[in-house]
C-alpha cells in the first residue's frame, strides 16, 4: 500500500513512481522494463448480508463494472493455505469459470491465500446487483451453505459493503526481470468517482507457475526487491488494504 498523497498529480504522479521503481530496482539487482502506459477502469462493489454472514463464512462476493462486460467473483481469502484451497467456489452450470489459486504476500511478509471465481456477463445482458443470497446463488450455488437448511436464508437481503462503490484505475506495463522469472506490475488507484481524489493506492509484482516451480534464486531476487520497497518514502506501513477499506469504511 501506498502514501495516496504522493498521487495528487494524476499522470505526473504516475511517472514520478515510475522513476522510484527503477530506483528500487537498481538497488534490489533487478531490471525495470516498460512504463505504466495501459490503462483500464472499473467500478467495485462487495455484497453480504447486514450482519455479514459471508465474510464470517471466510467468503466475499465481489462485483466489477467494466465498459462492455461485469465480473462477478466468489473468494476464499484465509492465512491457512488449506483452507482456501477446500472453499467451494464452484459457479453455477451455464458460466464459464475463471478460477484461481493465488498467494498474495502483505508488508512486512505475511501470506494469505486466496481461492476465486470468476463469471463474466456482457454488460447489457447483467441482471443487476444481486439483492438476495438467492440471486447470489444462482451464480454461486455455495452461498446456500452458510445458512444451513433454512428456506429463510434464501431471501436474505444482500447489501452493498458500506454501501460504497469504488471507482478502481489499474495501471500495467512495466515488468521485473527476477532472474529467470518476470514479474508483471500493476499501480491500482481507488477513488469515489472518476474525477475524485485518491482514497487509497496499492502497487503489486506477481509472477506464476502452473506447477509451482520458483528457483530459490528467483524467491530470493522476489524477496529482495519487495524488502527494497518497504524502504521507499511512497510506502504506507499504516494503511488497510482495498478490502479493508471496504468493510471498515
Amino acid at each position: 500500500m501506498l502514501k495516496r498523497r504522493h498521487f495528487t498529480g494524476g499522470d505526473a504522479s504516475i511517472k514520478q513512481f515510475r522513476e522510484e521503481l527503477r530506483r528500487i530496482a537498481t538497488a534490489a539487482d533487478a531490471d525495470l522494463d516498460g512504463k505504466f502506459d495501459d490503462v483500464s477502469e472499473r467500478e467495485i462493489t462487495f455484497f453480504d448480508t447486514r450482519d455479514r454472514r459471508l465474510a464470517a463464512a471466510g467468503l466475499i462476493l465481489r462485483r466489477r463494472v467494466r465498459k462492455k462486460k461485469v465480473e462477478y467473483t466468489l473468494k476464499c481469502r484465509s492465512p491457512d493455505r488449506y483452507i482456501a484451497a477446500a472453499a467451494d467456489v464452484r459457479s453455477a452450470k451455464g458460466f464459464r469459470p475463471d478460477v484461481k489459486f493465488e498467494e498474495d504476500i502483505a508488508a512486512p511478509f505475511q501470506s494469505r491465500f486466496s481461492h476465486s471465481n470468476t463469471i463474466e456477463i456482457p454488460r447489457d445482458e447483467d441482471p443487476g446487483e444481486p439483492e438476495t443470497i438467492k440471486n447470489a446463488m444462482r451464480m454461486f450455488p455455495a452461498v446456500r451453505a452458510v445458512g444451513g437448511d433454512r428456506a429463510r436464508w434464501l431471501h436474505t437481503p444482500l447489501i452493498s459493503v458500506s454501501g460504497k462503490t469504488a471507482f478502481e484505475r489499474v495501471f500495467t506495463g512495466p515488468e521485473f526481470e527476477l532472474e529467470t522469472k518476470r514479474a508483471s506490475v500493476a499501480l491500482i488507484v481507488w477513488s469515489s468517482s472518476r474525477k475524485g481524489r485518491a482514497l487509497l493506492v496499492e502497487f503489486s509484482f506477481r509472477y506464476e507457475s502452473p506447477k509451482e516451480e520458483f528457483p530459490p534464486r528467483v524467491a530470493i531476487a522476489a524477496q529482495r526487491l519487495f524488502d527494497e520497497l518497504q524502504k521507499s518514502k511512497w510506502f504506507d506501513p499504516d494503511a488497510r488494504t482495498k478490502t479493508q477499506f471496504m468493510f471498515d469504511a
